[in-house]
């Protein structure tokens, strides 16, 4: 079974991309001599696949070992998937958490705002209505200033005859052009 080799199957052993990469180097070369050994040598044998019952023993524990490598880099894909499922749910996750801080921060910074204006349109109102107090009280006083002296000087002056009824003065003349317009004189 192990000695009937076709250039093709040592080929296939040999390169395993399907291009003669492996047959330039040390290491296609290194490949064909054991396949030789293994072929002819029976693996100790006595030469020429004489023990065959040592080559079926051979392959048996090469797929074994072939199993196991397999079985663990199954294992190891397994794990990488695993991680990266991982990795892309605490990412996500992250995401997420990230996002939502930052819409409570942006809620958070229109309501700050929304309190300082209000805040501020209070201050102003109250600066304002005290300025229309102020403004109030002055001309109040002004008023109250200007009746009393109408009261004292009414108080103080000696008393004037006043009239019954208003007529026209008979001491001025009647103009009809304005005052001295025709050359009437008052």
């Amino acid at each position: 079974m192990m000695d009937n080799y076709s250039l093709s199957d040592i080929r296939a052993a040999v390169d395993g991309n399907g291009g003669m990469g492996g047959w330039g180097g040390g290491d296609g070369l290194i490949w064909l001599v054991v396949l030789f050994l293994f072929g002819f040598g029976g693996f100790g044998g006595g030469g020429f696949g004489g023990n065959r019952q040592d080559a079926v023993s051979y392959e048996i524990l090469s797929n074994q070992h072939f199993n196991a490598l397999s079985g663990q880099i199954n294992n190891i894909s397994d794990g990488l998937c695993q991680g990266f499922y991982a990795l892309n749910n605490s990412v996500m996750g992250e995401g997420r958490a990230i996002q939502t801080q930052l819409a409570g921060c942006c809620c958070d910074i229109q309501n700050a705002i929304r309190e300082e204006g209000a805040a501020t349109r209070s201050m102003i109102q109250a600066n304002e209505i005290q300025s229309l107090r102020d403004k109030v009280t002055d001309l109040q006083m002004q008023a109250s200033q200007c009746r009393q002296n109408e009261y004292l000087v009414n108080k103080l002056t000696p008393p004037c005859p006043v009239p019954a009824y208003l007529t026209c003065s008979p001491y001025q003349s009647y103009n009809p052009c304005g005052c001295g317009g025709c050359g009437n004189g008052f």
